[in-house]
């Protein structure tokens, strides 16, 4: 694909060429046949007067008609220096302006294509290793059949190792780079088992003698790696010198050690990675200094003096950070602080307190600096996640100083909190490529640990004040999202997060309720909040202040029907308890909701909501007044009929208020729900009474019917004027009294 682009290009090029040329050609006057020089013209030059055989040629819009003149006598001795045309009634054209077609230069091949990639790289990066693993066979054969002496073994190694890099040079003068890049790494990886097997295996010298020999080998494969421009050759020599002190261990963890050869050697491979612009060495820098040295603190469990943990926690830290690349800068803003909290721990101050709030501070100061948000975003997920670990672990043990459970804890939480939502409200979104709702969510995630965090740690210290707190949260978050504040931090992309505030400060106050208090209450307060964020979306179509009210009367339902109500003894009198009360005022702020909204489907939802809440509350009151005594002794029997008296009577309010407020849903809702209450007294009710309650029943249900109908025979002419009068202005007058669905719309002029 890459050569028939190449091609494509040259002869777009070539083409190119040939219309500039015959651009010039036009512009001097020549007149080309067949890339041939025929004659001049004198297109693009004054007028010649005193030529008799030279014919003005103009473009004009349009062209005027061209003169002919007769052709001289041809001789040979002497051509005329400009051509004629002939004459005006010959039909032959004149001949194109053309100019010889050049050649195309072949396109050249791309060597990194995806044939030269498999051909040549990785080819010759598994014959590399294959080789090794062949080296490494025969090796042990010879030492299994005592071929050779241990000495012997280890030089023949060494001097395989030495010629295998002799050839590696050879090659790259010859203009071979890639072979000789395989060929190097087996020679390096040649010298690593041969000082292996020195020390390991055959104990033919010292520890220190063969640790500073796989130094210099791993100085060698940089060096050859540079000099070759070879990545996997340097990751190659990285691996040896990270596997240096596992290959020369002989159990004994010395941290002090080990971590400054593991910062000399990270130091220098990420030396090289940023001059090189080698990404994959940077990355086993990273890996291999953090599983090494985390590998040595949990060995050394806090037991080495001057807490190594802290110190080369601080060092790695500040050395990542030099690079460009953001994935190894978030994962060190993240071992930072896990270094420095159990630097902390196993130096003895388990109280956390600045060990957190520290590497936090520290990556907000690094975002701001580098402009953006990655290091801050780990430092505050890092921070959290501690806290969080930490509080389980205090709570499952009963402990007292995994974190303080003063006041000195609760600063620790608010300043955790403080500094990120400072630096996401006043830095965060001032950078250019902020995205406001990326903003936003992370500022949710903060204020939520924090909330569930400061209720975690009152509980562990036995403090009452988990509702206090979230109402201090609700009022904080509700202040962000005034617009005095959107207009003093400036930014025009903070609405996002001021919104993301506002909902977090309705749901704090929904959770500070019920931390607060108890009984029905809390479900009261939740519908009463609903009712408020109904009627401030209605002034200002917010949705997610709709969706907040949706959400508040849903747990005020769940909470009646799960807490309250199973909860309620049998000796409240019927109708005239909290838990009924309660109930109701539920239904009716959501009946509120209905009249405040004006979208149809919104409308629609509360209303229904709120009449099957204050319809299954009275059925309900119903059946334990039956159940604590009914009158004549047959609770069914009272049970039912109390239903359905119950039914009719919200039906016939349903179609009253329908008629009176001209709603079409009212009245349709109060008709099915008396159909509902025919079905069940036939259906059901017929087989419960005796003969003297049927009469009544069907006497009294008759009577509603028949007048039902006459009243709508009757009053048709009214109700019709009625329900096509043209309604009031719903917001800026007396609203109608129960209009609690949609209005219908007039039927015709208002008469």
């Amino acid at each position: 694909m890459s050569e028939f682009l190449e091609r494509s290009v040259e002869e777009l090029r070539a083409e190119l060429a040939r219309m500039e040329s015959r651009v010039r050609a036009l512009e001097r006057g020549e007149v080309r046949f067949g890339g041939a020089l025929v004659g001049r013209t004198t297109l693009g030059e004054r007028p010649r007067e005193d030529t008799a055989e030279s014919i003005r040629v103009t473009l004009p819009p349009p062209p005027p008609p061209l003169r002919a003149e007769a052709p001289p006598a041809f001789s040979p001795a002497a051509l005329p220096a400009f051509t004629t045309v002939p004459p005006a009634s010959s039909p032959a054209p004149p001949p194109p302006f053309t100019i010889a077609p050049q050649p195309v230069a072949p396109a050249a091949r791309n060597g990194d294509d995806l044939e030269s990639q498999m051909g040549l790289t990785w080819v010759n990066r598994i014959g590399a290793v294959t080789l090794i693993l062949a080296a490494g066979f025969v090796f042990k054969y010879a030492a299994d059949n005592g071929w050779i002496g241990p000495w012997a073994r280890v030089l023949a190694g060494l001097l395989a190792g030495g010629a295998a890099c002799a050839a590696a040079e050879f090659l790259v003068r010859r203009g071979h780079r890639v072979v000789a890049q395989g060929v190097a790494g087996l020679g390096i990886a040649i010298f690593y088992f041969s000082l292996f097997a020195a020390f390991q295996i055959f104990e033919l010298l010292p520890q220190l003698a063969v640790f500073g020999l796989m130094t210099g080998v791993t100085v060698l494969g940089g060096a050859l790696a540079i000099r070759y421009q070879g990545q996997a050759l340097a990751v190659l020599a990285a691996v040896g010198g990270f596997l240096t002190p596992l290959m020369l261990s002989t159990g004994e963890n010395r941290p002090w050690e080990l971590n400054a050869y593991l910062l000399v050697l990270a130091s220098g491979a990420i030396f090289l990675a940023v001059r090189q612009r080698w990404h994959g060495l940077a990355w086993m820098a990273y890996l291999g200094t953090k599983i090494l040295f985390w590998a040595s603190v949990f060995d050394d469990d806090g037991q080495a003096p001057y807490y190594p943990t802290l110190v080369f926690g601080v060092l790695y830290y500040a050395l990542f950070l030099l690079t460009p690349w953001r994935g190894i800068a978030v994962l060190a803003q993240v071992s930072f602080g896990a270094a420095i909290l159990a630097g902390s721990v196993w130096g003895g101050n388990i109280q956390w307190t600045w060990q957190l709030v520290l590497p936090l501070a520290v990556g907000v100061a690094v975002a701001v600096f580098r402009r953006r948000a990655a290091e801050a975003v780990a430092a505050l997920l890092t921070a959290h996640a501690l806290v969080a670990s930490g509080l389980l672990m205090m709570l499952e043990s009963g402990a007292d100083g995994t974190l303080p459970k003063d006041a000195l804890g609760m600063g620790l939480l608010v300043a955790i909190w403080a500094i990120f939502a400072a630096w996401a409200m006043l830095s965060w979104l001032r950078l250019p490529n902020a995205v406001p709702e990326t903003v936003a969510a992370l500022f949710a995630i903060n204020s939520l640990a924090f909330a569930g965090e400061g209720v975690a740690l009152m509980d562990a210290a036995g403090w009452q004040t988990q509702g206090a707190f979230a109402f201090a949260l609700a009022a904080l978050h509700v202040g962000l999202g005034l617009p005095a504040v959107s207009s003093l931090i400036g930014e025009d992309r903070y609405p996002t997060v001021a919104r993301m505030a506002q909902g977090l400060g309705v749901f704090f106050l929904a959770c500070a309720i019920p931390l607060q208090l108890e009984g029905p209450l809390i479900a009261a307060l939740w519908a009463g909040v609903g009712l408020a964020l109904a009627w401030a979306s209605s002034l200002r179509r917010s949705p997610w202040m709709e969706a907040s009210a949706y959400v508040l009367f849903f747990a005020a339902i769940v909470r009646l029907a799960a807490v309250d109500f199973p909860n309620l003894s049998t000796d409240p009198a019927p109708f005239s308890h909290g838990v009924f009360f309660t109930s109701m005022l539920v239904g009716i702020s959501m009946l509120g909701a209905a009249w405040l909204w004006t979208a149809a489907s919104h409308r629609l939802a509360a209303a229904f909501g709120g009449h099957f809440v204050i319809l299954t509350t009275l059925i309900l009151e119903a059946v334990r007044w039956g159940e604590r005594g009914a009158p004549g002794g047959d609770a069914l029997i009272f049970q039912t009929a109390l239903v359905s008296v119950i039914l009719s009577v919200y039906a016939a309010m349903l179609v009253a208020v329908g008629v009176l407020a001209r709603s079409r849903a009212n009245r349709i809702g109060g008709l099915v729900l008396l159909l509902f209450v025919v079905a069940k007294l036939y259906l059901f009710d017929v087989w419960l009474l005796d003969t003297l309650f049927r009469i009544v029943a069907f006497g009294v249900l008759g009577s509603m019917l028949l007048a039902t109908s006459f009243l709508y025979s009757k009053l048709k002419h009214t109700v019709r004027s009625l329900l096509t009068e043209e309604p009031s202005a719903h917001r800026a007058g007396n609203p109608p009294p129960a209009a609690l669905f949609d209005q219908e719309p007039p039927a015709g002029p208002v008469p």
